[in-house]
């Protein structure tokens, strides 16, 4: 009786009929109240229902009802991973049973519990039990990698990956990764090795062809890289292909080159808001500031939340349309741009412009502490200046100046902590 309602609750949950699988499993526990599996789907039921304290409340009841139940310890463990609560996570794994386990799942939750309390010989050693146990678990090899890259041991990370090739030759994450580290030593060679490899297998031919750009344009032939590109470009390329061309023509100063060939393909893929969005900033670099607001206005009629062209497009209009200007830095910054440095910056900076400080000031005060952006710190300056708090402009622009002598309002910066000086005396 208890395994046909358990098979019957199952399919009412993959059909997304909750409130009937609720009640069979319901009748379920009033039969066998220490019954996991019910507790484990009414878990499931809760979260989709948007209930997720609740969801959590029959995990933990279903550890209690059996203690060596692997399945919710590993859930709960991986609840309090994702919310960067390592100790926590560690709690339900916390008995001999579970620490001298050989199941990669349980190994794989030690090794970022020991990651994220900053024991990382602990993680990689927990990592190549994995690998010792499955050597062709491509995920503990990645994660492995990522862990000594991270600790600087490049030397250790290469050696995973080369390990990972032998064992799982086809992971093209693991290729991508090598090369990474062979550029980042100047393995120049090794790399254009693993960039052929990709471009030779059709699954991964893209990746290859912008490998091998990247690879002759880090060392210093330009001119092969967008041969290279302009060779696979057409009509069915990715557009992540084109945008690297165009940038390729923007760093030799070819913006006619890398213009047309935007346009080109804008006027064969109508509907491509990353290849319009792109256009657009490469207008804006240029100064061709009306036929990039109309780019960035074509984004918005089709994705009004947009919030890089938002951005991008009240920085443009404010000259001409202040009031429309603030609005589109207004919903940048709500349409969840308050988690970006430069679209916070934006909506300071504009409604600055419009006469009022003291808002944008506590705008960007705690962004403060993170930014190492000098155009962010020197709009903070010139708004303390403007309320008559000239020492904590001047120290601010001191920063900035000792800091980075090349900058966008570097002039500018010079000039207000020269004023600055002079009005103190």
């Amino acid at each position: 009786m208890i395994p046909g309602l358990l098979a019957l609750a199952r399919i009412d949950l993959e059909d997304g009929r909750l409130i009937a699988a609720d009640e069979r499993l319901n009748l379920v526990l009033t039969r066998d109240p220490q019954n996991v599996n019910s507790m484990l789907l009414l878990a499931q039921i809760s979260e989709r229902s948007g209930n997720q304290e609740e969801a959590l409340l029959w995990m933990e009841r279903s550890i209690k009802s059996n203690q060596n139940t692997l399945l919710p310890r590993a859930i709960m463990a991986r609840h309090y991973l994702r919310k960067k609560q390592p100790k926590k996570a560690a709690t339900y794994l916390d008995d001999k049973t579970f620490r001298d386990s050989d199941n990669t799942l349980i190994l794989s939750l030690v090794a970022v519990i020991n990651q994220q309390n900053g024991k990382y010989k602990e993680a990689e050693s927990a990592f190549k039990k994995i690998i010792r146990l499955n050597p062709r678990d491509e995920v503990a090899y990645l994660q492995l990698t990522k862990l000594q890259s991270k600790a600087g041991n490049l030397t250790d990370a290469r050696s995973t990956l080369i390990e990972l090739d032998a064992h799982v030759p086809t992971s093209s994450k693991g290729k991508i990764l090598r090369y990474k580290i062979e550029m980042m030593e100047k393995h120049y060679k090794e790399a254009e090795n693993i960039a052929n490899q990709l471009l030779g297998n059709s699954k991964t031919k893209f990746t290859g062809i912008s490998l091998l750009a990247n690879h002759n344009d880090v060392i210093g032939d330009r001119q092969a890289a967008i041969k290279i590109l302009n060779q696979h470009i057409n009509n069915n390329t990715p557009f992540f292909l084109v945008q690297q061309l165009s940038n390729l023509y923007t760093k030799n100063s070819e913006f006619n080159r890398a213009n047309k060939l935007l346009e080109g393909w804008i006027k064969d893929h109508h509907d491509d808001l990353q290849a319009i969005m792109t256009l657009a900033i490469n207008y804006q670099f240029q100064s061709r500031i009306s036929e990039a607001i109309a780019l960035y206005e074509d984004v918005l009629s089709k994705k009004p939340d947009n919030v890089v062209a938002l951005n991008n497009a009240a920085l443009l209009n404010f000259d001409n349309n202040p009031e429309k200007a603030l609005g589109q830095a207004k919903k940048a910054y709500k349409s969840g741009g308050n988690t970006s440095q430069a679209i916070t910056d934006t909506y300071a900076w504009l409604i600055h412009r419009s006469g009022d400080t003291d808002t944008p000031i506590e705008l960007l005060k705690p962004i403060l502490g993170k930014t190492k952006d000098s155009s962010i710190l020197y709009h903070y300056a010139v708004m303390l200046s403007e309320v008559d708090k000239e020492s904590e402009a001047r120290d601010v622009l001191l920063g900035i100046i000792n800091k980075n002598q090349d900058f966008p309002e570097s002039e500018q910066a010079r000039q207000l902590l020269s004023e600055i000086s002079t009005g103190n005396g």
